[in-house]
């Protein structure tokens, strides 16, 4: 590795599965971007995360730590704990210009946790008086009276169906964009560390129109996978919002289609964002280490099950993919490895990559 500090571009889905990516073989999925950062780094097709839920897996990035440590265990809990180190905090101390973008699912909200800055999309959650940056740009940009989820579909329902909302004004067009501002505006003396983090493809399954038309009527999309176990379990919930429902065979394709509808808008947000890095300084490009994974997946139907906090594949096993700066010229490229990897890996990796100490 070269003795400059590489700059560091963290990316983040919300709930995106581990077999979700077009390099991952996957019979309909498309995410071409993604694609070309594996090839031009590595695939880790045996990611998991410990606590296949938000807090707790965004947790033991924060801070390295099993949950039995960092102490988030569930989603429940608004306190602020207190971390000995976070992954943040020390590329800010080793010389680093931190930003966080888009969720980060923080308790408190706002606290920075060792971040220079950081612009939320927090989705629905709003703890005390926090609103969210997204939903006050979003007030302030919107082309007509409507709210940003006049579509209906909460937070946590395996429901499907076309955005409302014009592409731009998307929570998933938004994060990018303001990635694309911290790159243009970060301090240029300094190596960056930015968390790229999106709010989707987490429910509600909302893709703009261009990107659910890739996949409602697409004939490859899987059927959810129903061991025998879970056939004892054969009737519908009539709760929207039910995390253990047997859908029909529609209701989870439409599902589906909306979730990798968001997953395509993502990589495309994605090409975008790198696109703008290249053309504005190729050679902060060429020195720039891309991570880029999930929180947990989403058991979209598979034994009945929707959403996470399951121990099944479908919610524990994540993507992963490490795209290495073109300077280092050693690392051999397009390349798949098979052990397995978990979250807590990645505060180690990436502050041993700066050069910086491993608490």
């Amino acid at each position: 590795m070269p003795e400059n500090k590489p700059n560091i571009l963290f990316i983040m889905t919300d709930q995106q599965r581990g077999d979700c990516l077009g390099c991952a073989g996957h019979p309909a999925l498309e995410t071409p971007y993604l694609d070309e950062l594996a090839e031009s780094g590595a695939y880790y097709p045996h990611a998991y995360t410990s606590v296949p839920s938000c807090t707790p897996a965004r947790a033991g990035i924060l801070t390295g730590m099993d949950q039995w440590n960092h102490g988030r265990l569930t989603m429940t809990g608004g306190d602020a704990l207190e971390y000995p180190t976070t992954l943040p905090g020390e590329l800010t101390k080793a010389g680093y210009h931190t930003q966080a973008v888009g969720k980060m699912h923080h308790a408190p909200q706002r606290r920075l946790y060792g971040f220079h800055n950081m612009v939320l999309d927090e989705s629905g959650r709003r703890q005390d008086n926090f609103i969210s940056d997204y939903h006050t740009w979003f007030e302030q940009n919107k082309e007509g009276a409507y709210g940003y989820r006049d579509h209906s579909i909460d937070w946590n329902s395996w429901m499907g169906r076309p955005s409302h909302l014009p592409e731009h004004l998307h929570p998933t067009h938004w994060t990018a964009s303001e990635g694309i501002n911290f790159l243009q505006q970060r301090d240029p003396t300094k190596p960056f560390f930015m968390w790229l983090s999106f709010a989707r493809p987490h429910s509600p399954y909302d893709a703009p129109q261009a990107y659910w038309d890739m996949y409602v009527d697409h004939p490859d999309i899987p059927k959810a996978a129903v061991g025998h176990w879970a056939d004892e379990f054969d009737h519908k919930i009539a709760d929207v919002n039910a995390p253990r429902s047997h859908r029909t065979d529609r209701e989870t394709h439409n599902a589906r289609a909306g979730y990798y509808g968001n997953i395509t808008f993502i990589d495309h947000q994605i090409g975008r964002v790198l696109y703008e890095l290249r053309r504005h300084d190729p050679q902060t490009y060429a020195n720039t280490l891309i991570v880029f994974t999930s929180d947990h997946g989403d058991m979209m139907g598979d034994h009945h099950h929707w959403r996470k906090t399951y121990a099944y594949e479908g919610s524990a096993r994540i993507p992963f993919i490490v795209k290495y700066p073109d300077t280092w010229k050693d690392m051999p490229r397009g390349q798949v490895y098979d052990h397995p990897i978990e979250l807590r890996d990645i505060m180690p990796t990436l502050l041993d990559a700066a050069g910086a100490d491993i608490p």
